[in-house]
C-alpha cells in the first residue's frame, strides 16, 4: 500500500531523479527504465560517479543525474532539465565528450572507446518546430568512403514535453512520459499503477521517502532554485548595467526569494511539520514563521 506523501515531489525534479534512480538499491527499477526508454535490453553493471572533475582549473565542472555502466560496457547518461536551458543539444555532446575523455585508461587502444548513450528529458517544449514529437536522436553521421564511426559510438536522445493529447496512453513508452511529465490526475494514476509495473514500482519508491527525507528534499529544492536565481540575477544585472536599473532588479529578485520561503513554510506548516523543522529548512526565524497565517 502506498503511503501519503507529505509534500508534492516532482519526479522531474533532479535531486528526486537521483533520489529514485541513482541509488544501488535501484539496479532492477533503473534497468526497468532504461529497456523501456530505449527499446533495447539493458543490464546494469554498476552506477558510477556523476561528477566528471574539471580537467583545468577555470574548465566547467561536469554533473550528470544518473551514469550507469552496463553489462556489454556501454555508458548511459540521464539528466533532467526543469529550466529552459539554450543548446541542450551541444550541452549534452559536452558532457559526453568529457564522460567519453574520461574512460580509457593510460596506454589503452583506442579500439577500447565505450559506445556512450546520452538521454536528457526536458520538461518543456524544446523543439517547437516538432510540437507533436518528443523523441529526438542525434548520432556521428558516417560519411560514404569513411567507416570511423561504423560502431555507432555515440546516440545522443532528447526527450522534451509535448501536449497532453499528443500521447497515446495504450503506447508503453508515451505513457511512462506522460507519467513523469505528470499528466496523470490522481485517479488516473491510481489506474495507471494497477495496469503499469513500471509505474507502480516508481511510485512505490517515491512513495517510501521518509518525512526527514522530504524535508531534505524541499531544503535542497529552494537553495537549488534560489542558487538558480543569483544565475539569472547577475545575467540580468549585466544587461541592465547601462540601464540604471540595477538596484530595482536586485529588490526584485530578493522579494522573490522571501515569498517562495514563506509558501513553502506555509505548506510544510499545513504537512504537520514543526516549527524548527521548517525553520531549518527554509532559513525562516521560528518568530517570522509564529505570524504566518496557515490558513493564507
Amino acid at each position: 500500500m502506498m503511503n501519503e506523501r507529505y509534500i508534492d515531489i516532482d519526479i522531474l525534479e533532479d535531486y528526486v531523479f537521483k533520489l529514485v534512480f541513482g541509488r544501488t538499491t535501484s539496479k532492477g527499477l533503473l534497468e526497468h527504465f532504461l529497456a523501456r526508454v530505449l527499446n533495447r535490453k539493458v543490464e546494469v553493471d554498476q552506477t558510477l560517479n556523476t561528477e566528471i572533475v574539471r580537467e583545468i582549473f577555470d574548465g566547467k565542472n561536469v554533473s550528470l543525474d544518473v551514469v550507469i555502466k552496463t553489462e556489454n560496457d556501454t555508458i548511459i547518461t540521464v539528466e533532467v532539465q526543469n529550466d529552459r536551458i539554450e543548446e541542450m543539444e551541444k550541452r549534452i555532446k559536452y558532457y559526453t565528450d568529457r564522460l567519453s575523455s574520461t574512460i580509457l585508461k593510460k596506454g589503452e587502444n583506442y579500439c577500447k572507446t565505450q559506445k556512450v548513450i546520452s538521454m536528457a528529458i526536458l520538461n518543456h517544449k524544446f523543439y517547437k518546430e516538432d510540437q507533436h514529437n518528443y523523441r529526438h536522436t542525434f548520432k556521428l553521421l558516417n560519411t560514404k568512403n569513411h567507416s570511423i564511426y561504423d560502431d555507432d559510438p555515440l546516440e545522443i536522445i532528447i526527450f522534451d514535453k509535448i501536449k497532453k493529447e499528443d500521447f497515446n496512453v495504450d503506447d508503453p513508452v508515451d505513457r511512462i512520459f506522460m507519467y513523469l511529465f505528470g499528466y496523470f490526475n490522481n485517479e488516473e494514476l491510481k489506474n495507471q499503477t494497477c495496469l503499469d509495473d513500471l509505474i507502480r514500482d516508481i511510485e512505490e519508491v517515491r512513495n517510501m521517502i521518509s518525512k526527514s527525507q522530504e524535508a531534505e528534499i524541499a531544503k535542497i529544492g529552494i537553495e537549488k532554485r534560489q542558487m538558480d536565481e543569483q544565475i539569472r540575477l547577475k545575467t540580468a544585472v549585466k544587461e541592465a548595467k547601462t540601464e540604471g536599473k540595477i538596484e530595482g532588479i536586485k529588490e526584485g529578485k530578493i522579494e522573490g526569494k522571501e515569498e517562495e520561503k514563506e509558501n513553502m513554510a506555509l505548506k510544510l506548516k499545513n504537512k504537520g511539520f514543526s516549527l524548527e523543522e521548517i525553520s531549518d529548512i527554509t532559513n525562516l526565524s521560528i518568530k517570522k514563521l509564529k505570524n504566518l497565517n496557515s490558513n493564507s
